[in-house]
């Protein structure tokens, strides 16, 4: 759960961030939902990286290093 949550939840805060700025100074911003996803994707092995080393969690990192190779392919196979 914790490999789906982190993605989505940047990836939302990403999109707000982007938002809020490109209405109060006037920025345009050019749909490109890639760039946040990735975002996303490179929280999740910063996630995978803390697990294996400090919690020694292999079970957890694995399958959040499996999400997360689903998610990059699924990120460049719908665009």
């Amino acid at each position: 759960m914790l490999g789906l949550v982190v993605p989505a939840v940047l990836y939302a805060m990403i999109i707000a961030l982007l938002w809020v700025l490109g209405i109060s100074q006037g920025l345009i911003y050019t749909e490109n939902p890639q760039a946040p996803a990735l975002a996303g994707v490179a929280a999740n092995l910063l996630l995978f990286r803390y697990l294996m080393v400090n919690r020694k969690v292999d079970k957890s990192g694995k399958a959040i290093l499996a999400i997360t190779f689903v998610l990059a392919i699924l990120i460049f196979a719908i665009s």
